[in-house]
């Protein structure tokens, strides 16, 4: 499934860098030939002192915690993890992990963030959408291509939303694959049937002719820099009847931060200014405060555990925490390209 996606991801990069091509079409023919499909709780045999186990991460479909051993030594690289479960995916299975690995390499990205019940934002999420459409408006759900299109649909569906339903851009292609896999997900039937109650718009005429009744739509990019949302946003922003749901992370200096700061931002060289309502949810897909310190404290106080894919201040924070809360001072963070020599007795 993840070689799937990552060719359609490739493809749409090159498509959108214009005359800046990171990678060509014999780049993407090379990895994807190079590449050996594995799946969760399999062991690969990378060369003769080194192996690999995959396991669950939770984060998006097909994302895996990896453990290697390396002569002896175990060293676990989790990306990024979500040990909580949610509507399309299990959360990460750490049941899996063993307690006495020597080294750890976690992502910190949310080590001073609490996400909210995921119980209470899909209700004020439902409230908003019926709200807006009840009133004759439209709803645009901008949503990152992976993961969070295909939790948005779920949550649509699984909670009886009754109006049409319309999904656009890459993400038409994303969910007919992840369909193809349906073991990596927590409700395929489910799934499916969400999958099966949308409309994909595949044709500029339908497009055109969608904004004329209130409906849903579901389209990538997640933080507007570019994709079919942005043609939406174009033709809805202009109306205070219709709705702007933003369910992603938006990045500094991307169109979907500086709507949400300024209430409006330049696409395309064109500013928009605008008028719709806009709303911003938290459906992130990484582990929040609580599971990292979860985490952390699997394992066994010998293990070494190093911090990345985080802000040094708040990690800094972080890691004083621990040390009150449980006493816990085997964690680090690398700041500067800093080099760390970690012995391992074997």
């Amino acid at each position: 499934m993840t070689l799937e996606l990552a060719d359609i991801m490739f493809k749409d990069a090159i498509k959108l860098s214009g005359y800046y091509l990171p990678y060509e079409d014999e780049e993407i023919k090379a990895v994807l030939d190079h590449a050996i499909p594995v799946t969760y709780g399999e062991d690969v045999d990378i060369s003769k002192d080194v192996r690999a186990t995959i396991i669950n991460a939770g984060h998006v479909p097909g994302s895996m915690l990896t453990l290697l051993e390396i002569n002896g030594a175990r060293i676990l690289f989790t990306g990024d993890f979500n040990l909580s479960p949610s509507n399309l995916l299990r959360g990460a299975d750490i049941n899996n992990v063993p307690k006495d690995v020597d080294v750890v390499i976690m992502e910190g990205t949310y080590v001073t963030n609490t996400h909210p019940s995921r119980e209470e934002v899909e209700k004020e999420f439902i409230r908003v959408i019926k709200e807006t459409i009840e009133s004759g408006g439209s709803v645009l759900i901008p949503v990152l291509t992976i993961g969070r299109a295909q939790e948005i649909l779920i949550t649509l569906y699984k909670n009886g939303i009754d109006y049409p339903i319309i999904i656009d851009g890459l993400a038409r292609v994303a969910n007919q694959i992840v369909a193809k896999y349906p073991h990596y997900l927590a409700n395929p039937e489910l799934y499916l049937k969400a999958v099966e109650s949308s409309l994909e718009v595949t044709t500029d005429y339908q497009r055109k002719s969608l904004t004329k009744e209130p409906v849903i739509i579901v389209s990538p990019a997640g933080m507007l820099k570019g994709g079919a949302a942005v043609y939406y946003l174009k033709k809805l922003g202009k109306d205070r009847r219709n709705a702007v749901i933003l369910p992603s992370y938006q990045a500094p200096d991307t169109p979907g931060f500086e709507l949400l700061t300024r209430g409006r931002t330049f696409i395309d060289k064109a500013e928009i200014v605008l008028e719709a309502r806009l709303y911003w949810f938290d459906f992130s897909s990484h582990s929040g405060k609580a599971e990292l310190e979860a985490f952390i404290n699997h394992f066994s106080p010998d293990t070494r555990v190093l911090l990345v894919h985080t802000e040094a201040i708040k990690a800094l924070q972080f890691l004083e925490r621990l040390k009150t809360k449980y006493g816990i001072d085997n964690v680090h963070v690398p700041i500067n390209e800093e080099t760390l020599l970690i012995r391992v007795n074997k």
